[in-house]
């Protein structure tokens, strides 16, 4: 993707991800006065008056090594050094103006909480430092202007369109950032075998058959939740990902096999009528004299309409399928047949299939609606709802879905709201 980077770096709580939550005017990011709460480099997309800007959170460094390894990782057009006013400008501050002047990058500082500070410096903002407050607000906006100005100076960003948002979702320690990663093309989520790596959802786009595609790389599900604080906004954090997302992979892994969690969380998704698929990770951890066994387990286990893709994020082996199977979903979702036809197709089925009478009266299907928004919903209205079964119901869809190319897309079929309370339950 072509829109500049903008890192915001400094120490342990001198307020990046505040000043970020107020560039944006809401919360994008984790905010906590424990250190450390910021755990990855998490790139966030802000639409400017001047284009789309990449604007990069980052750990607290604490030596100017970790500063170095950053902006190599990133490789920013600009650099944001944020300190805490109340401190001062420290030595390894100092040190780390002295590794960003040494690596070429452009950059300028800022001075953080100057509402802390007893005797606010009289300093006039200059074009290399900036005092400003998070927590008020205060020349927030000259900070906007400074980034804006300085990018300008360098390149004009373009403005972007992004087709479709996918977002990966499963327990922890299933290859969620493994599989991030390999679909962005470099190492833009930390990797690690610790629960909870990943505490917010991280954002990437890439170019896929030239159309950019969002994704996001959600916390990982945690049996428990919430724990904490913490854990309950990563929860939040996690719906929120699915709320912003067009369709979801959900990730299992092949060594643990399906479990009654993965199932659970699926189910969690689905009844949202998102548009999804399954992404099994890790097939290079088990021999092949057992993988079909393991194969069969997952597609008897799930929703037979879901798609699923068996890869190796390590080796490489299919990933590039998952945006793939994720494009052909949204583009059969966005484009739903016509109401007629699905209209027709519950009409004969009824025939075929008849509903329990009333006596020697038939359960005539008096009404179909079909609706796309905000999920896929067909309404039945029979002359004798009340005889109506679930189990009926369920034939109905798969027949159905026999009919229509709905794969991968949640499709709810009930009585219409009026008969529901004669419903059989």
């Amino acid at each position: 993707m072509n829109a500049p980077k903008v890192v915001f770096i400094g120490r342990p709580n001198v307020g990046k991800s505040s000043l970020l939550n107020r560039v944006f005017g809401h919360k994008v990011q984790i905010v906590s006065n424990v250190a450390g709460t910021t755990v990855d480099i998490v790139y966030r997309l802000w639409e400017s008056e001047i284009g789309s800007i990449h604007l990069i959170d980052t750990i607290g460094v604490l030596v100017e090594k970790q500063c170095e390894e950053i902006l190599h990782r990133v490789s920013p057009d600009l650099v944001v050094l944020v300190v805490d006013a109340s401190h001062g400008l420290l030595p390894v501050e100092k040190g780390m103006q002295n590794v960003i002047r040494k690596l070429g990058f452009p950059f300028f500082t800022v001075f953080n909480k100057v509402d802390l500070v007893q005797e606010p410096p009289e300093y006039a903002n200059s074009k290399d430092e900036l005092f400003v407050s998070a927590k008020s607000g205060k020349n927030v906006t000259l900070l906007k202007e400074s980034i804006i100005k300085r990018l300008s100076e360098q390149t004009r960003p373009i403005k972007t369109a992004v087709k479709f948002t996918l977002s990966l979702v499963g327990r922890t320690n299933v290859g969620k950032s493994s599989i991030f990663n390999s679909i962005a093309g470099e190492d833009m989520a930390k990797i690690s075998s610790t629960p909870h790596t990943t505490r917010d959802f991280l954002e990437a786009y890439v170019l896929h058959h030239k159309k950019l595609v969002k994704i996001l790389d959600c916390a990982g599900f945690k049996k428990g939740l919430p724990s904490s604080k913490l854990e309950a906004y990563i929860t939040e954090r996690i719906d929120k990902a699915i709320i912003l997302s067009d369709i979801c992979a959900f990730i299992c892994s092949f060594e643990d096999g399906i479990t009654n969690f993965d199932k659970r969380l699926i189910t969690r998704v689905l009844k949202r009528g998102l548009p999804s698929f399954v992404v099994v990770n890790k097939i290079d951890l088990r021999p092949g004299s057992r993988r079909n066994s393991i194969e069969k387990d997952f597609t008897s286990s799930l929703p037979s309409y879901l798609p699923i893709v068996f890869v190796s994020a390590l080796q490489k082996i299919r990933v590039s399928k998952i945006l793939d199977i994720a494009e052909e979903i949204v583009e059969r979702y966005r484009n739903p047949p016509p109401a007629d036809e699905v209209k027709r197709a519950f009409y004969e089925l009824s025939r075929q299939i008849p509903a329990p009478f009333s006596g020697n009266k038939p359960n005539i299907l008096q009404q179909v609606d079909f609706l796309t928004t905000p999920r896929y919903k067909i309404l039945l209205k029979f002359r004798f709802p009340q005889l109506i079964e679930k189990n009926l119901l369920r034939l109905y869809e798969k027949k159905f879905r026999s009919r229509f190319p709905f794969a991968g897309i949640p499709l709810q079929i009930a009585l219409k709201p009026n008969d529901s309370r004669k419903y059989k339950r």
